[in-house]
């Protein structure tokens, strides 16, 4: 349940619909199509607790069972030793004639049955299901038409492994039948730890390959999923001497014979590689390879490679300019540009780079051969450089003078950056040094206050200290009045004992800021580890810039503009002024506090125990907590009570954007989706730029607020990922990525594919992967069999960005290559759209929803304070129990 839930207005007053007595009506009756319920499976830290059961069986019952496995999406990736523990795990029940095995409408079902003997039926009762009653063995329904059937060797019940949805017909046993189950549980551990060995064994290829070896996490799981497997029978040449190459080639079984000019050269084995140079260029064939036995190599193209990460070489000197202190704060974005602007320049052995006494503008990095540092004055040598090392990093600042002159030993090609480019590129190092040190005191909450150019001013009164390795900058006990970042090298915080390091703080990470309100003792000590470099700021010379800052803190509560986490709220002062929406378990109000208006998200302590939520809403509380943008609902005050939780969020008075799609006659045009994926793209930007991913994207979960602007709301699926996968199923299933449903592990790329299917169902009023039943959807998903007929009226650059946007590998996905989501505000279909007046909120919306006055509910459906929760009595019995309320003291 998000912010607001209800129905929205059209275009100017269209959908305020007056009724016959005369008097206004919310809505314009049923929409087209119900809203969607969002999924979800075995969270990842779940697995840890489950014990797999080994059940004997013969192997005349494990071929019926491989049978009823058959080429389902659900097992078509994994390999017999998975089944096998699979089919392991599987236990046997015997079902007499008659007998139900599942019913219409069952819910939390999680198994999948396999038939070794006997057979099934399906039937469905048409009534129940339209209506939404409840089905019973007595008025369990008809056979369908045609009929269906399970015999032995076949299986029904998969899309239960999945996730917990209502059963859609019911099975019965049509005589004597032996049936094998299948637990989600079970299979969720199996798939994970089978997806876990295969992408250890891929990144243990990759990193037998010395050219990967600069590569971070982040890039080798990015080429984890770009390998594509090749298999190749015996006696086939895979390369030939002479021929030109774009591939490279790891052989993972098997083995392959390396030949030149007919001569037998060496074998290679599992791990070896050949053909690497061909990631870096087009590359001419040495030798002959030819595979000895039946192999299977994992093979990666130099345009795969270039799309997802860039140029190999580029990616070396990205890695190395990280590595000059002088650059090492600057963004993953603003190095790679850096690397791009590179340049490759040779010398003779003999030859000097510069002299003593020169006028420096340039960065050198050492690719290949060996220079001298010479003291020409005195004909000493004070140092030797080598592949990977740099010098003459001062020429990045203005007026350098070489202090002292580089002599090549040998012939040396070098990676050369100037001052010139580098201002060209990002300004001087003076200005990105402010604006790295700006950047991270946006982080601290208590200067989250200050605006950007505040902050930028206390960037620059910064002061820079030195510390020693071991020093201590700070003393538990001391009084303090000085706030400090870490500009280079890493800190300790020291435990009570004086001996415990409690946590290490890295570039970026700051400490004392409670020093710039009052002159408290300090509560632990803090050493430096190695050589340090801090920057600081005393409270004396913060207040002679910008005054007090608890004043700052003081005047900012007061107007409501300060962080939302600051303010102050107290239930009793909360005055009720409609219902804004229901949901699953909770209801959201709108609310008056001090003349200003909220609403208020209210959810069942009771319910959110007893659905094993608990966990799901303190994550959402968490995440809103950290994100703060115009194209999110942001989080004021969280509150509680004996019986409820709350949350206090912005209002966003224009209804959902679910409603307003289904209440159109015609569908967005091309102009109008464009205003709403860019509004849902700067979103994401943002989230992701913070590390989140959201996981929920669909028109149910986006709200139109009173200028017309979209926001995304309900973070319940959001997730902080920085490296890594995540391995949970979640989402809604039409806009499921093919790697939530295959379960490889899954990152942000997720949402670029929801972006996909959204800007689809705007534009034709349909999905693009819509079936009958939700087992078929999920198999259009993940074959990316996309109903292009609903599209056909679509320009050819907007199918062009879908086409993109859906692609089944996530690592070639538009969003997820190496532009980033630049790739996606850049393509052809975005060509005139004004990307800074949307950020700066003076692009003119298709539609602005019509309010009489701030407290005007319209837009959302009648709905009494007083109207209960769904599922409020669904668990019998439970409001005898006692309410375990530790659960939330943390709320």
């Amino acid at each position: 349940m998000g912010n607001c839930c209800g129905k929205s207005a059209d275009r100017e007053d269209a959908y305020r619909v007056k009724s016959e007595a005369g008097g206004a009506q919310s809505g314009v009756g049923p929409p087209k199509k119900g809203k969607r319920e969002a999924v979800q499976g075995i969270v990842d830290t779940a697995l840890d607790s489950i014990v797999l059961p080994s059940i004997p069986k013969d192997d005349k019952v494990r071929d019926y069972i491989r049978q009823a496995m058959g080429t389902n999406l659900l097992f078509a990736m994994l390999d017999d030793e998975a089944r096998n523990e699979i089919i392991d795990t599987m236990s046997k029940q015997t079902y007499p004639a008659g007998k139900v095995v599942i019913l219409q409408g069952e819910k939390n079902a999680e198994t999948f049955y396999a038939v070794e003997s006997g057979c099934c039926e399906v039937l469905k009762n048409e009534e129940a299901a339209q209506i939404g009653s409840q089905v019973t063995e007595s008025n369990i329904g008809q056979r369908i038409s045609p009929p269906k059937l399970y015999p032995a060797g076949t299986g029904f019940g998969e899309l239960a492994l999945l996730y917990a949805a209502p059963r859609a017909a019911s099975v019965r046993a049509t005589e004597t039948s032996v049936l094998w189950q299948m637990e989600r549980s079970h299979y969720f551990l199996i798939k994970r730890k089978f997806v876990d060995k295969v992408n250890k064994e891929k990144l243990e290829l990759l990193d037998s390959v010395p050219s990967f070896k600069s590569l971070n996490p982040r890039q080798l799981d990015l080429l984890i999923d770009a390998l594509e497997p090749a298999r190749i029978s015996k006696g086939t040449q895979i390369l030939r001497k002479g021929d030109t190459g774009d591939k490279f080639y790891i052989v993972k079984t098997g083995e392959v014979v390396i030949k030149i000019d007919g001569k037998e050269v060496c074998k290679q084995g599992p791990g070896s590689f050949f053909g690497e140079r061909a990631l870096i260029k087009d590359d001419v064939r040495a030798a002959d390879v030819i595979a000895t036995e039946n192999c299977l190599c994992m093979t990666l193209n130099r345009q795969a490679f270039n799309d997802i990460l860039g140029p190999l070489e580029n990616l070396w000197r990205l890695e190395e300019l990280r590595k000059v202190p002088m650059l090492c704060n600057l963004k993953e974005k603003q190095l790679a540009l850096l690397a791009q602007e590179v340049v490759e320049v040779e010398y003779v052995a003999g030859q000097f780079v510069f002299r003593k006494g020169e006028q420096g503008d340039k960065l050198f990095i050492m690719e290949e051969g060996q220079c001298s540092v010479i003291d020409e004055d005195t004909g000493t040598e004070l140092a030797v450089l080598t592949k990977g090392q740099y010098f003459g990093e001062r020429g990045l600042m203005n007026s350098d003078v070489r202090a002292a002159s580089i002599r090549c030993d040998t012939a040396v090609k070098v990676a050369c950056l100037s001052r010139r480019v580098l201002h060209k590129c990002l300004g001087t190092l003076e200005d990105l040094l402010y604006a790295w040190r700006a950047d991270t005191l946006a982080n601290v909450d208590l200067l989250k206050v200050l605006s950007p150019g505040q902050r930028l001013q206390l960037a620059k009164n910064m002061e820079v200290e030195k510390f020693k390795d071991n020093e201590f900058i700070i003393t538990r006990g001391e009084s303090g009045d000085c706030f400090y970042i870490v500009e280079s090298g890493e800190v300790v915080i020291i435990g009570n004992d004086g001996i415990k390091e409690l946590v290490r703080l890295s570039p970026g990470k700051f400490f004392g800021e409670q020093a710039l309100i009052s002159n408290e003792t300090r509560a632990a000590s803090v050493r430096a580890i190695g050589p340090v470099q801090l920057l600081s700021v005393g409270r004396s010379a913060f207040n002679s810039v910008f005054g007090s800052l608890q004043s700052i803190l003081d005047n900012a509560s007061s107007s409501y503009e300060k962080d939302t986490s600051e303010l102050k709220v107290e239930l009793k002062d909360l005055e009720h002024l409609a219902v804004l929406g229901i949901g699953a378990f909770g209801k959201v109000l709108l609310v008056r506090h001090q003349g200003a208006l909220f609403a208020l998200k209210c959810m069942s302590k009771r319910q959110v125990l007893e659905k094993n939520m608990v966990n799901h809403v303190k994550r959402e509380k968490e995440i809103m907590r950290a994100l703060s943008s115009p194209f999110t609902v942001n989080l004021m005050a969280t509150l509680h009570d004996e019986h409820t939780l709350y949350m206090l969020m912005e209002k966003v008075m224009g209804g959902e954007f679910f409603i307003y799609l289904q209440s159109r006659e015609d569908a967005c045009s091309e102009d109008e989706g464009r205003f709403y994926a860019a509004c849902v793209i700067q979103a994401f930007e943002y989230m992701h730029g913070q590390g989140y991913m959201y996981r929920d994207l669909k028109p149910e979960n986006l709200l139109i607020d009173s200028t017309g602007y979209l926001k995304v709301t309900d973070y319940g699926f959001a997730k902080k990922l920085v490296t890594g996968k995540s391995y949970t199923m979640c989402g809604t299933p039409e806009y499921l990525a093919p790697e939530i449903i295959n379960q490889n592990g899954h990152g942000h790329a997720v949402d670029w594919w929801a972006l996909g299917v959204l800007i689809f169902e705007m534009c034709t009023q349909d999905t693009p992967f819509g079936a009958d039943d939700q087992m078929m959807i999920l198999n259009n998903i993940n074959g990316v069999t996309i109903n292009w007929l609903s599209a056909k009226n679509l320009s050819v650059k907007c199918k062009d960005l879908m086409k993109k946007l859906l692609v089944k590998n996530p690592a070639k996905r538009l969003g997820s290559l190496k532009g980033g989501v630049n790739d996606i505000k850049n393509h052809p279909w975005f060509a005139d759209f004004d990307w800074e007046s949307l950020s700066n909120r003076t692009y003119k919306p298709p539609y602005v929803p019509h309010l009489d006055n701030p407290e005007d509910t319209s837009h959302f459906e009648d709905i009494p304070l007083d109207a209960k929760v769904p599922g409020e009595e669904e668990f019998p019995g439970s409001k005898a129990r006692k309410l375990n309320t530790n659960a939330f003291v943390d709320w």
